[in-house]
């Protein structure tokens, strides 16, 4: 679905586009099977490797209570290993403040799953609720999630290529694809 939307991309609506500020595009498009939109975001970052964001990715019970300032808990719930692959998926619980007065916190129970490319430098990794509804359920009936609403992540799909130097070819930042396709849940007044 990430590479799908990212090739495809020529064909959604630019709803911002800021070339001075990291080449940055925002669009909107649709999706066959769901009704809520894709929003993709394309930026082209100087200075920062796509290693390292994929190292706030990799550990993202510890570092995203500091980079993500409406993140209240996130913590991992599960861990699925595959016995042929040796792949783990992780699956975690993450609260997200309020947006609004009158409008609940929100719980994404996603799966994490990661493709690593070190020799490229390419890093995909995404997020998704779908596949996890019982692990959901489970999680709710378990824990007091103190009035906040269970929030669907269709996908929050990540993918951190190389930006190069069109001179030397020699890496110097990272080109960044954000999809993200989610179902908030709860109810706005």
């Amino acid at each position: 679905m990430l590479r799908s939307a990212f090739h495809n991309r020529s064909t959604t609506q630019v709803i911002f586009e800021d070339k001075s500020k990291h080449n940055c595009i925002i669009r909107k498009g649709g999706s066959e099977d769901d009704l809520q939109p894709q929003i993709s975001l394309e930026m082209s970052v100087r200075g920062i490797f796509p290693r390292q964001y994929v190292y706030l990715l990799d550990r993202i019970t510890d570092t995203q209570l500091s980079w993500n300032e409406h993140c209240l808990k996130c913590e991992c719930i599960s861990r699925e290993s595959d016995d042929l692959t040796g792949e783990t998926v992780d699956i975690f619980a993450t609260m997200i403040k309020s947006p609004a007065m009158f409008i609940s916190a929100r719980i994404f129970v996603d799966a994490r799953y990661m493709l690593k490319d070190p020799v490229k430098d390419q890093y995909i990794i995404m997020f998704s609720s779908r596949g996890n509804e019982a692990i959901a359920q489970d999680y709710s009936n378990t824990h007091d999630l103190n009035g906040s609403a269970l929030a669907h992540a269709i996908i929050s799909g990540h993918w951190y290529m190389p930006l190069l130097d069109e001179k030397t070819n020699e890496v110097i930042g990272t080109k960044i694809f954000y999809l993200s396709q989610s179902d908030f849940g709860g109810k706005i007044p």
